[in-house]
């Protein structure tokens, strides 16, 4: 179960200092229903003696290990690293949506494009469908191959379209028009083609396309702790709270490099 994790406003002054004095420690633990999701718990931290006790709000919420977001004036150390989510699915995800919106717009000849996918979790195996229009040669990368070959055998019998599937790249960059690799890419030289990416450290590449940011739909909007940020919560929602319906959603902003 997720749970968001924020610090809670307390008494100054002498107040502050009966409070502490007078009431024992303890964190706020609300939970929160989520529109065709499961709920999550929303927790309040209070200043305790001048501090956040993060060292006690961490061994409470012990068996929640990498299923908290903690907002951005947590003070977080070594005793909440465990505790901490990090998306492992859904930021792809969107990338790959972002991808699908900008593809068309290229206006590249079907016949003349390829696309390389580096998708090591096999994230994309069950859409991939989705760029069959737009090129005449797809080469996957993956850890998850037996996947892809079984989504080729589809797409073979439908539409005659062969996948090409790999399960570990040579480290050369790929010969395709397009590459598309949310991950950190694994070749260093010189790319002659259009990559999508997220990764902050890129190879050169005749044009690099990576994207931020997204817009939740208001009732998910609503949920999200001030101090978390749009793409992190989304994430959560989507990987912790099963709501698939943000699975549809795009980054909303996209940048050229």
């Amino acid at each position: 179960m997720l749970a968001t994790v924020e610090c809670k406003e307390t008494p100054v002054g002498l107040k502050s200092f009966l409070h502490d004095l007078l009431t024992p420690f303890e964190i706020e633990a609300n939970k929160q229903s989520v529109p065709g999701g499961d709920p999550f718990y929303r927790v309040g931290v209070p200043y305790y003696r001048g501090e956040i006790p993060t060292v006690r709000t961490a061994e409470k919420l012990k068996k929640l290990k990498g299923s908290v977001i903690f907002d951005i004036n947590f003070p977080c150390d070594e005793n909440t690293r465990c505790l901490e989510f990090h998306p492992s699915v859904y930021p792809s995800l969107l990338l790959f949506n972002t991808f699908t919106d900008c593809i068309p717009e290229l206006c590249l000849p079907p016949m003349e494009s390829s696309l390389t996918v580096y998708d090591s979790s096999g994230i994309y195996s069950q859409i991939i469908e989705k760029v069959l229009p737009f090129f005449s040669k797809i080469q996957i990368y993956t850890k998850e191959k037996p996947l892809y070959e079984k989504t080729a055998g589809i797409l073979f019998d439908k539409y005659g379209i062969s996948l090409v599937v790999s399960e570990a790249p040579d480290g050369k960059p790929p010969k395709s028009t397009v590459a598309l690799c949310a991950e950190e890419v694994p070749f260093s030289d010189f790319y002659s083609g259009l990559l999508f990416t997220l990764s902050q450290k890129h190879p050169p590449s005749a044009s690099v396309i990576t994207a931020e940011g997204i817009s939740l739909p208001a009732e998910y909007e609503l949920l999200r702790p001030s101090g978390v940020g749009s793409v992190l919560f989304a994430s959560a929602l989507y990987e912790k709270c099963n709501v698939k319906k943000l699975g549809e959603l795009s980054f909303k902003k996209v940048t050229n490099k």
